[in-house]
Parts: structure tokens; sequence; C-alpha cells
């Protein structure tokens, strides 16, 4: 479960947040900007990869900080697992 609220004040982009799930994992700026794309477009947050997080809904932090998480852990998901309450 993702919280909502997030003490993440810094004015970082979207793609910035997710970037820094691949921090630990750095496999070269190119591919990083790709697989955090990938990540954006997954969780249908890419429009909003230039816009501030602090200024985002809570909605849309949890599904930025989804891709961020997801893209560290390097798992593959579906889609339709991404979305479905258990």
């Amino acid at each position: 479960m993702l919280p909502q609220s997030s003490e993440l004040v810094f004015p970082f982009s979207v793609a910035e947040v997710v970037m820094l799930g691949r921090l630990p994992h750095s496999t070269g700026r190119v591919r990083d900007r790709e697989i955090v794309s990938q990540a954006l477009q997954l969780l249908d947050v890419a429009h909003l990869s230039e816009a501030l997080y602090p200024a985002l809904s809570g909605g849309e932090k949890q599904r930025v900080q989804l891709a961020r998480c997801w893209r560290r852990s390097g798992s593959r998901v579906r889609r339709e697992s991404v979305f479905t309450a258990g």
C-alpha cells in the first residue's frame, strides 16, 4: 500500500523522482532514462514527467511512487496487476 501523502517537498520533477529509484542500479544515463520512460508510460503518468512532484494530487503521487519502486526492483509487472485491488 502506498500513502497519498509524501514527505518529499523538494521541487523535483516527476521524471527525477522516478529516476531516484534507479540510483542503486545505475545502468548508464541513456538506459536509465529509457527505463524511467517505460515506467511512466506503464502507470499513465508520462504526461506529468516534467511536472513538479509536490504539486501533484495524492493519486498522482501514488502512481509516481509506484513507478519509482517498480523501476528500483526491476521486476516485470503486467499493467493489469498494477491496478487490480487484492
